[in-house]
């Protein structure tokens, strides 16, 4: 349930920073 919950996140961040931005480093800090 957990990596769903991060990939959802993840695609959440992807769009709010741009489809070219690299947001994996940012997301598993903020996780």
């Amino acid at each position: 349930a957990k990596i769903g919950h991060i990939k959802e996140f993840e695609i959440a961040l992807q769009r709010f920073r741009g489809k070219d931005a690299d947001i994996h480093d940012e997301a598993m800090e903020i996780l």
